[in-house]
């Protein structure tokens, strides 16, 4: 009979206890749910921010090319304007600009 108690209180102390355990993990993995899909909405957001970025890149590199192409372009049909030495004024304002090191 004292076998049968114990056994029993045994049996009971274990159930408790993974019970608890069950609870305590059920929480964390609620919580760890939750991360994920906070975080699976942030990466869908960056995701959709560098489309977006890259998009904008893209035309901004055609717009480049096409600027590349004016300019050569317009150079070619005035090679007394393309061969003379830039104003020293004009290189200062565009080095302002620009930024450029001198």
């Amino acid at each position: 009979m004292r076998y049968i108690v114990a056994i029993t209180a045994l049996l009971a102390t274990l159930t408790v206890g993974l019970g608890w355990g069950l609870l305590t993990a059920r929480a964390e993995l609620s919580e760890v749910k939750s991360t994920v899909s906070t975080q699976e909405g942030q990466i869908d957001a960056l995701k959709a921010a560098q489309a977006r970025t890259a998009a904008s890149l893209a035309k901004l590199a055609a717009k480049s090319q096409s600027s590349k192409a004016e300019v050569t372009h317009a150079l070619a049909q005035e090679p007394t304007y393309r061969d003379a030495p830039v104003p020293p004024a004009v290189a200062d304002g565009l080095c302002k600009r620009l930024k450029c090191k001198r």
